[in-house]
């Protein structure tokens, strides 16, 4: 953001400057029409052909270039800025998504550690089914002669 307060701050010295070059150049202008009534003789008409007139053109011209190239630069400055707020946006979404992924991480490592535990208690009631099935077995022939009356 020092860039933009440096920025901010060459825009207002053209600002003030493009005002002041319009301030003169119409203060020439109409010191030249005051005198266009006193002074209309072949040596002002020559003076003015040659040197006035072309210099109000050039300085119309300049004036809008001046004008053009403040309006470019004040765009450029909003984007700047704008740059650089959407640049601190992505910096703090970024910190959140590497929050996320830390808890994400977290979360995955105790989903293996509880897998394991899974795994571990299948394969333990994996190896007590054949007795449990053995001692079902006996319990049904044990029962088997038994007769209910109901």
């Amino acid at each position: 953001m020092k860039e933009a307060t440096w920025y901010e701050k060459q825009l207002i010295q053209m600002v003030e400057t493009l005002w002041y070059l319009q301030q003169r150049s119409r203060t020439l202008q109409e010191y030249r029409l005051d005198n266009h009534r006193r002074w209309d003789d072949e040596a002002s008409r020559e003076l003015n052909s040659r040197y006035f007139n072309p210099h109000e053109e050039d300085s119309q011209q300049i004036l809008r270039s001046l004008q053009q190239q403040h309006d470019t630069l004040n765009e450029a400055h909003t984007r700047l800025v704008s740059a650089a707020h959407l640049a601190l946006e992505a910096n703090q979404l970024s910190q959140e998504i590497s929050q996320l992924l830390d808890i994400t991480q977290r979360e995955l490592q105790k989903s293996y550690i509880d897998y394991d535990v899974y795994r571990e208690n299948h394969a333990a009631a994996q190896t007590l089914l054949p007795g449990i099935h053995a001692l079902i077995f006996q319990a049904n022939n044990a029962c088997a002669g038994i007769v209910s009356y109901g």
